[in-house]
């Protein structure tokens, strides 16, 4: 025997692969007698169908119930003839036996999948699988092994001139092989032959097949006319190709597409590129594969790509079941009023339209729902990774749409009314667009952006804009004042836009409340809460994109600011960050509190908004206490700042005309809040203004209204140059008004 070779699909060819076609457990060697399960079924029925998941009381023999596959009130009457599990559902018909009922409870295929189904019935009943011939059977697996893998070693890559690749319009991957007929025949030991005769031509097209851990399990040729031949000993059930090396571990943002044929898939991946493609190579196949790519990549999305049938145009039934399994989403090619009879999926749309359209239709596919019983069905079981596969994997580093403030995902922007969350966010959408720093300080993520401001008129966005904007109309910021709720095809919209503003950095939908849809009956505030703002966590990730949602705040206060939300906790934790705006320093200024998973620094924002401008600006914490003095504070520091020196308590009451009390209890206050410094012995002590309080001082870069900017400015212009410590120089640049709006900094 040869040595073994990474098989093209980059795992190693297993020998010990079992190719039996007979019913087996998950246990090697062992085998079911279907008709030893049928009889230890008989009279069963009732305790087998309850133990898969239906209520029993449906299984009473009388009719008038509802069907536990489609639900209703009174379309189901389990009849039970002779023993056999017969019943009879006026929506979804019935059966002659119970095999196919714990098909439907278990969304398994009655006819590909009763493998499965046998093995449930056989669990319930206590009938043990027999033993089979173990040796003969890993015998002839592995022979066939040997032979797929000589096949494998002789194969060379195939190329774009391949006849059938030619005849598709597509081009080769790099799991793709060919081999010279006549030497394949040799290998084979006899002609390989398709459903329309012997294989063809020179070369023909070979696909490896694999399971989920990648080992080989067959392989399957194609002729220039595309007929196939799978070797003989090949296992497809549950096995596919892909398109390219399967990736090690859950990546995140993995997106798998899934096609019933080669051509097809290869059409999808060269659309859509950056996608892992699968081919089941068979319809009936697809569920199978779809669950084992789900078992192998919980958080991939999955989209089955449907072919149409010929006279209706509907998607194939087993691409539907498939989506629905593994909760993903389903594209079917849609040619128009103009198709063709022979035009049933993306690689004839390929060839009919472009990849153009393949790309649109496929990015425009459609979640499925789970059906109602897929509660009942058999779970997939968890596949946990080694910390040493986890850090070999290689993550891209996290983007921020604004920095230390919004990375890509999901956000609330969280505020009490009247408080500027509207005019918060026109700010953030502006300085996207326009590539400014957010408040003068955040860099940004230049791009398009979406404002979807439902409590606004277009005259309202118009005066806005108009007020805080004097550049030139930029085509990159939209606005929407209608959108459909979530229940109503919001997230559906939503990526309609994405799709067609590709450049798109930041959406914000002002308010949630808008979109959210009606509490059902059945539903908890906090799940209904959570599955609101979660619902655009896909979005976000898909397309690489920040979501902010606007949303009110509750009226108690609270020492964590996201419990200050309206609602329950639901909703921070549903998110990828929160931003809560309130009031800070007697409502002077603002305090923007910021948290997030990705952020590096979550110290809050001390912000202040000019209303007459519509200006935001980022202010040093000090100059926020400062601005947020109180009248009398404000005097006591003005009076030091035209000292030529420091000032002892009567000398600071002699120039405010306070009692040296009053003075004393105030000076106290502004130490604790660092305004003021206190030096000297306790008979003498002195007060000076603290070295970064001024605002005027030392070269700060702030944003400061016109008022405070102009008293600033006249303060210098008085004062001059004084070096004494607490004093004002001139050696400070403040930015013009107009600089400021332009979000420029000095």
């Amino acid at each position: 025997m040869e040595p073994q070779k990474n098989s093209p699909c980059g795992n190693t060819g297993n020998t010990n692969n079992s190719y039996k076609n007979h019913t087996t457990f998950s246990r090697p060697g062992k085998s079911l007698d279907v008709e030893k399960v049928r009889q230890a079924a008989h009279g069963q029925w009732p305790e087998i169908l309850s133990a898969c998941g239906a209520d029993p009381k449906v299984l009473d023999g009388k009719p008038g119930h509802p069907c536990p596959h489609c639900g209703g009130d009174d379309r189901f009457h389990f009849t039970d003839n002779h023993g056999n599990g017969s019943y009879v559902c006026r929506v979804c018909s019935g059966g002659n036996d119970g095999f196919s009922l714990v098909g439907k409870l278990k969304r398994l295929d009655p006819k590909s999948e009763f493998p499965q189904i046998l093995e449930i019935v056989a669990e319930v009943v206590g009938v043990m699988p027999e033993q089979r011939d173990v040796a003969n059977d890993t015998a002839r697996a592995t022979q066939s092994a040997e032979k797929a893998q000589r096949v494998l070693d002789v194969a060379e890559p195939a190329t774009d001139n391949n006849g059938y690749l030619l005849e598709k319009g597509v081009q080769a991957v790099a799991t793709l092989r060919e081999i010279d007929l006549g030497q394949l025949t040799g290998i084979l030991g006899y002609p390989p032959k398709g459903k329309r005769g012997p294989l063809q031509g020179c070369n023909v097209l070979m696909v490896p097949i694999i399971d989920s851990k990648g080992n080989l399990t067959g392989l399957q040729f194609i002729d220039d006319t595309g007929n196939k031949h799978v070797m003989a000993g090949s296992k497809i059930s549950g096995g596919f190709w892909p398109t390219s090396d399967l990736p090690e571990g859950d990546l995140p943002g993995l997106q798998i597409l899934l096609g019933e044929g080669i051509a097809t898939t290869i059409s999808a991946i060269q659309a859509v590129p950056g996608c892992l493609g699968a081919a089941s190579l068979g319809n009936t196949n697809l569920p199978n594969v779809a669950r084992m790519l789900r078992q192998r990549y919980p958080a991939a999305q999955i989209t089955l790509l449907a072919d149409v049938g010929k006279t209706d145009g509907q998607p194939d039934q087993h691409a539907v079941k498939a989506a629905q399994a593994v909760d993903g989403y389903l594209a079917g090619p849609d040619f128009g009023p103009t198709r063709q009879e022979k035009d049933t999926d993306f690689n004839d749309l390929h060839r009919v339209s472009g990849l153009g359209a393949v790309r649109e239709q496929i990015l425009n596919a459609q979640p499925m729902e789970p059906e109602p019983e897929a509660a009942n069905q058999k779970p997939i079981g968890p596949m946990p990774f080694s910390m040493r596969q986890l850090l070999s994997q290689k993550f891209d580093a996290v983007e921020f749409t604004v920095d230390n403030l919004l990375a890509q995902g999901v956000y609330i922007l969280g505020g009490k009314p009247k408080i500027g969350k509207s005019w918060l966010s026109l700010h953030l959408l502006l300085s996207i667009v326009y590539g400014n720093h957010a408040f003068g300080k955040l860099a940004v993520a230049q791009g398009q952006a979406l404002y979807i401001s439902l409590e606004d008129h277009k005259r309202r966005l118009f005066k806005r804009v108009r007020q805080v904007c004097d550049k030139e109309p930029s085509d990159n910021l939209f606005f929407e004042i209608n959108w459909p709720r979530l229940n109503d095809g919001c997230l559906e919209e939503l990526e309609k836009w994405l799709v067609n503003h590709p450049n798109t950095r930041l959406i914000v939908i002002d308010t949630l409340a808008k979109i959210r849809p009606p509490m059902s009956r059945n539903e908890t505030l906090y799940a209904g809460d959570y599955a609101v703002v979660s619902a655009f966590k896909e979005l976000s990730e898909r397309y690489k994109i920040t979501v902010v949602l606007v949303h009110h705040l509750r009226k108690m206060a609270s020492d964590d600011p996201a419990d200050m939300l309206s609602g329950t906790t639901g909703l921070a934790g549903g998110v990828d960050g929160t931003l809560i705006l309130v009031k800070s320093n007697g409502g002077k200024t603002l305090t923007l509190h910021r948290s997030g998973r990705d952020l590096m620094d979550d110290e809050p924002l001390s912000l202040e908004w000019d209303k007459e401008s519509g200006v935001w600006g980022c202010i040093d914490e000090k100059l926020a206490v400062v601005l947020g003095a109180t009248d009398d504070q404000k005097e006591i520091i003005n009076v030091l700042k035209k000292s030529y020196s420091s000032m002892t308590v009567q000398e600071i009451a002699e120039n405010t005309s306070k009692t040296v009390g009053s003075v004393r209890k105030m000076l106290k206050r502004m130490i604790e809040k660092e305004i003021i410094v206190e030096f000297g012995k306790k008979s003498a002590l002195r007060y000076s203004l603290a070295p970064d309080t001024d605002p005027c001082q030392g070269g700060m870069s702030i944003t400061l209204s016109l008022k405070e900017e102009k008293e600033c400015v006249n303060d210098v212009n008085a004062m001059g140059t004084v070096s004494t410590m607490g004093t004002v120089s001139t050696m400070g640049t403040m930015g013009t008004h107009d600089d400021i709006k332009h979000g420029k900094q000095q």
